[in-house]
């Protein structure tokens, strides 16, 4: 047991209830994301176990660095168009806009691949399977061209 009464009700989750977004909860009833952000990174998050995220002020020199910090704010329901502004304000300290489109076009790999595994799933998923991905690379490119116009 673990200590607790009934009237105490079900214990908590271990996370605090708190889930990272996912494409297979996030996004429209069709299965349309809202945003590039509201999409499942895999079975361990996509996180890199060896890689803790930058300390604030440092710099962030590599986009898996990048993608672990977005992943740990993104558990806060930060979405990914907050993250960059936060990111561009320094926030986390300096970042080439290099390392932000690497990062960028590592986490649209994920995003799509997530799509392709959710068109699999049902037919009302795979009917929108064109459109979301197309929806998803416009965003993305228009994300990435503004770090590109920095470089």
């Amino acid at each position: 047991m673990d200590g607790r009464t009934e009237d105490q009700g079900p214990r908590p989750p271990r996370d605090g209830g708190v889930d990272r977004p996912r494409a297979r909860e996030g996004g429209s009833a069709e299965g349309a994301p809202q945003d590039p952000a509201a999409h499942d990174r895999g079975g361990d998050g996509g996180r890199r176990p060896e890689r803790e995220p930058a300390a604030a002020g440092t710099r962030i020199a590599d986009a898996g660095a990048l993608m672990d910090l977005y992943y740990e704010v993104s558990m806060e329901g930060v979405d990914l168009r907050r993250f960059l502004d936060r990111l561009d304000a320094g926030e986390w300290g300096p970042v080439d806009p290099e390392v932000v489109v690497e990062f960028l076009r590592e986490l649209q790999a994920v995003i799509l691949s997530n799509i392709e595994v959710k068109a699999t799933e049902g037919p009302h998923y795979a009917e929108r399977r064109d459109e979301v991905i197309a929806e998803t690379q416009r965003e993305f490119e228009e994300l990435i061209g503004r770090y590109l116009d920095r470089t």
